[in-house]
């Protein structure tokens, strides 16, 4: 399995400078079918999304305010959001268990998911998309297939995905934000 090497307009505004949901998807949404193209995270994530180019599994978009859906994700019914560490991708680290993300799709459509788990790893190899990881809270090691399967195989979850810099090197680790839909009221 091949896992994406991530490095590391006037609105009415919630505290912090952050648009609210209904102004950031009056601001990313065109009405032109139903594809993802926002990410809102209340104080923390207002950012557009755009979709990997087809057969492209390593693009990460370059635009500082730009997330990216991980194609190959899609391809197997998980939403897969990636970003560099040093763009977009910084703001993953503030993501915390609990916290309600909303997906705005073009359509108007709000998908609302909640953080169920937040998994950091080691990359014995970083700059090889395909190193084995050690789990760092339990010291396990894992090939780069099983990390993919763990996060990117169970259908309807939302993954959030970027390097760890650390001791010099920006794809030291990766970390993985894990959610899971909100069943609608």
């Amino acid at each position: 399995m091949f896992l994406p090497l991530v490095r590391s307009a006037a609105s009415e505004e919630i505290g912090g400078g952050s648009p609210s949901l209904q102004d950031f998807s009056a601001s990313v949404v065109t009405g032109e079918g139903n594809r993802l193209v926002g990410v809102y995270a209340q104080g923390v994530i207002a950012n557009p999304v755009v979709l990997q180019p087809e057969g492209d599994y390593g693009f990460i978009s370059s635009h500082p305010d730009e997330l990216t859906q991980f194609r190959l994700a899609k391809e197997v019914g998980v939403t897969g959001i990636l970003a560099h560490n040093y763009l977009a991708g910084k703001k993953f680290f503030d993501l915390v268990k609990g916290m309600i993300i909303d997906l705005v799709y073009n359509d108007g459509l709000i998908v609302v998911y909640e953080v169920v788990e937040i998994t950091r790893y080691q990359v014995l190899y970083p700059y090889k998309s395909t190193s084995n990881m050690v789990d760092l809270q339990t010291g396990e090691e894992f090939t780069a297939a099983e990390v993919f399967a763990r996060h990117y195989m169970n259908e309807g979850q939302l993954t959030f995905q970027t390097c760890i810099k650390k001791s010099g090197s920006a794809t030291w680790g990766r970390i993985f934000i894990t959610a899971q839909t909100i069943p609608p009221f």
